[in-house]
């Protein structure tokens, strides 16, 4: 057999070392008993542990607290410290105040989050609430002296007074003499929204000092709507920065305005805001500048305030096709149907 052994290779005599070696160790761990060496253990360590079933757990001491009257809703962090009111009952009660809350009864202060009924039987008799407190903000509920807004009827356009629901007659009586007349004093907002309208106009007629034109025609100040740009807009009535720049991007939109009335396509201006202008805006159509279907994109066709996807797709794929000639050959396709065949004229050419 250890004959056998020696004509292995040595590859194989490791194998077979490595497995012996293995079994032996085996055989070792089964017939050897381990037992512990003796521990050592601390006499006073021990007799902790012996009575530590016994021990109950100690309370933690009692926070100690003042009781004072005091209003919720101006009490100070300090005094709510002293009260024993916790951090989080503390945080809790200033974020309700800061966000304009108060708190007008011993339930409402209760229901600050955090605040047990224990707590709360304990503060309820030193709680003093006074009446009207808002704490620095203006409370919606408490009843306060409101002052008259007054208008000046110099400024104000038809717009706004529709809006606030003037009568028209008063309305168009207001701004017809704003043409000739100034108002010498401002005028309670109050009073325009009166149903005495005898009473009003008797007001309104006291107010009115003649202006010196020094014979100056209208035709003076004139604005071209084509060309004018913001500073222009803003002196017309009615029309502010905001207008101004919205009327600016749609005529870029379009192309330019042939029709004073187009205004009312830009949005926040009225028609009386445009009846109100009408007599210092002009238009040059020449310098409209029309989009060139042949060679305008698809996304510049889409975004055409007259044009909508299918138009514009439709217009695309025929031009794609290399059938594109002119505007007038879609008015008969559904997608144009209700359209002005005019005004599409005007604002549509194709040129290559």
């Amino acid at each position: 057999m250890w004959r056998d052994f020696f004509t292995l290779s040595k590859r194989e005599q490791l194998a077979f070392m490595v497995m012996f070696i293995g079994l032996l160790l085996l055989i070792s761990f089964y017939f050897v008993d381990f037992k512990a060496d003796d521990v050592e253990i601390d006499l006073e360590l021990q007799a902790w542990i012996d009575t530590v079933e016994s021990v109950v757990e100690e309370s933690p001491k009692a926070m100690t607290y003042e009781l004072f009257p005091f209003d919720p809703n101006t009490v100070k962090v300090k005094d709510m410290e002293r009260l024993g009111l916790s951090r989080s009952v503390i945080i809790n009660l200033i974020k309700y105040r800061e966000a304009g809350g108060q708190i007008r009864s011993v339930r409402k202060f209760g229901e600050i989050y955090g605040i047990d009924s224990m707590l709360l039987c304990r503060l309820k008799p030193y709680i003093v609430i006074k009446e009207n407190q808002s704490n620095g903000r203006y409370d919606k509920r408490v009843p306060y002296t409101k002052k008259p807004f007054l208008v000046d009827l110099n400024k104000i356009d038809s717009f706004t007074l529709t809006k606030w629901g003037v009568d028209d007659i008063i309305v168009t009586d207001i701004i017809g003499k704003q043409q000739n007349y100034y108002f010498n004093d401002r005028i309670k907002k109050d009073l325009l929204l009166s149903k005495d309208g005898d009473s009003l106009q008797k007001t309104l007629g006291s107010l009115l000092i003649k202006k010196n034109l020094w014979n100056v025609s209208k035709d003076v100040f004139q604005i071209e709507l084509n060309s004018a740009d913001t500073a222009m807009l803003v002196l017309l009535n009615g029309i502010g920065p905001v207008l101004s720049k919205r009327i600016l991007a749609y005529r870029k939109s379009i192309g330019g305005f042939y029709n004073v009335n187009q205004l009312q396509e830009v949005y926040g201006v009225s028609p009386l805001v445009i009846k109100d202008n009408k007599d210092v805006l002009k238009i040059d159509s020449t310098l409209i500048q029309p989009l060139n279907l042949a060679k305008a994109s698809l996304r510049r066709m889409k975004e055409h305030p007259y044009l909508d996807f299918y138009m514009a797709k439709l217009i695309y794929e025929s031009r794609k096709r290399g059938e594109l000639h002119s505007i007038r050959q879609f008015f008969s396709e559904d997608a144009f149907v209700n359209i002005d065949e005019a005004l599409f004229e005007r604002y549509f050419v194709v040129s290559n």
